[in-house]
């Protein structure tokens, strides 16, 4: 019996042998060789039903395993356009990053930035780039990629341009500058070229399972711990807050220890900044918020089961606004701040100017600065927020199902944290009503916590991420 032609098959072994593609092979004479010998074996009839031009590719080197390279590029290249083409013209902008974006010369002193995916301007990068900006002005060239539609960018700010993600001058830069600067991950055909220099700032201590510590991953790509492993080998850094995210990256994403970055998170700088009481005054004007209110900031994750699609996550609020509204409302205000993952929009309009819905806004460091009080569940926020040494309140409604069935957790959450476990609105309540007692029933864990997850945390880490970093940069 003839084996079959897997087109999956087809088009790694294309991607592999062109020497253009971001998939590269050691000893492509040799990969050759076993393409030619398995080819021999192929029912010919069979490759008539694949596409013209991998049907192209197969054939030469069916007929002889030393087939020119320039002839398999050229023959991967079509095979791309054609792709293009039935597309019509979806992928040209990446198709320009591999056939000459790459081939261009590196920019010595241009850094791109991007912050989750391009929705914001935000987290490290954003405290990396400030903190350049201020000590080493006019020294880079700053790019920072951005989703159409964002409200707060850095463009006009000196040295600096704003790209549209997966847009044309996005592919431009991110195949020549020489220094990036990402807090979640590289697009996966994403090229790392000799001679440059990537920073994976990543965005939170772990608490759930990450990678290679999880069992399962709902409603991700199959391929998914794969693909982050290909991707985080790009990686020439990556910063860690404290010991314990240092010791879980290490088997979580396989990932070197050599390679992390002790350092503290630079978005937490702003938590330990001087002036921060007069800059939460600032952010509170900015948002409308009464400077005679107390704010408590809910601020939960998404849930890995609840999803619509791939990637498409969506949440139901359990918090109850209304009473909250009615019992706090003299006292308080709350202010929203769900996970970027959420689509969902929450309707909050029908609690007049009780509710904050601030899920949109850029950086969750400033919200955390207006904050008297942190509401959240599983979400990593209460790691950064602990810096401010402010209540936190755990709202874990389902918390038997979220700990046993998903992903798990790195803590006890009985024990580690420096707050209690609440599991209905009563229990909400009654803590919001007494944090007097409860920020003293918790004092001691809280400072156990404190020593262990944020003795890092003292204003500089930009200053520490970027003198490693940037030093061949700064000093030549």
């Amino acid at each position: 019996m003839w084996p079959s032609v897997d087109s999956l098959w087809i088009g790694y072994t294309a991607q592999a042998l062109a020497t253009s593609s971001e998939t590269t092979v050691a000893d492509s004479p040799a990969l050759m060789d076993q393409v030619h010998d398995y080819l021999q074996l192929v029912d010919p009839d069979t490759l008539r039903e694949l596409p013209h031009n991998s049907r192209q590719i197969l054939r030469a080197i069916r007929r002889q395993p030393r087939v020119p390279q320039f002839q398999i590029n050229v023959l991967v290249r079509l095979r791309q356009l054609n792709r293009v083409i039935r597309h019509r013209g979806r992928g040209i902008t990446r198709l320009a990053y591999n056939w000459w974006f790459t081939k261009l010369p590196i920019k010595p002193r241009t850094i791109l930035y991007e912050s989750f995916l391009g929705r914001n301007f935000s987290d490290s990068p954003k405290a990396i780039y400030n903190y350049l900006e201020k000590n080493y002005p006019g020294r880079f060239h700053h790019v920072w990629v951005m989703n159409p539609g964002v409200s707060e960018t850095p463009a006009g700010r000196p040295n600096t341009k704003v790209v549209k993600r997966f847009g044309w001058r996005y592919m431009y830069y991110l195949a020549t500058a020489k220094l990036q600067v990402i807090n979640m991950r590289q697009p996966k055909w994403f090229i790392k070229r000799p001679g440059t220099k990537f920073l994976a700032t990543w965005h939170g201590t772990p608490l759930k399972h990450l990678v290679f510590d999880m069992d399962n991953v709902a409603s991700a790509n199959p391929l998914y711990k794969s693909i982050f492993y290909q991707q985080s080998r790009q990686w020439d850094y990556l910063v860690t807050a404290n010991q314990f995210s240092v010791d879980v990256f290490e088997h979580a994403f396989m990932y070197p220890t050599d390679q992390m970055l002790p350092s503290g998170y630079p978005r937490n700088d702003i938590l330990s900044a001087p002036d921060k009481d007069e800059q939460a005054q600032q952010i509170k004007r900015k948002l409308g918020i009464p400077l005679n209110k107390k704010i408590i900031l809910y601020a939960p994750t998404w849930r890995d089961d609840d999803y619509y699609g791939v990637g498409d996550y969506k949440f139901t609020l359990k918090l109850d606004i209304d009473r909250l509204k009615r019992e706090l409302g003299d006292e308080y205000v709350l202010v929203l701040r769900t996970h970027y993952f959420i689509t969902e929009h929450l309707e909050t309009t029908g609690f007049g100017d009780f509710v904050y819905n601030e899920s949109s806004y850029d950086d969750i460091s400033e919200l955390y600065l207006i904050a008297d009080v942190l509401i959240t569940d599983y979400s990593s926020v209460f790691f950064d927020y602990a810096i401010l040494k402010r209540p936190i309140l755990y709202f874990v409604y389902d918390y038997e199902k979220y700990g046993s069935v998903l992903r798990g957790f790195y803590l006890n959450m009985e024990t580690d944290l420096p707050g209690p476990l609440l599991k209905t609105n009563d229990d909400v309540l009654a803590a919001l009503h007494n944090l007097p007692a409860v920020t003293q029933q918790y004092a001691a864990a809280y400072q156990r916590f404190s020593q262990r997850f944020n003795a890092w945390e003292d204003g500089h880490a930009s200053q520490r991420v970027v003198d490693t970093f940037f030093a061949d940069e700064l000093h030549h």
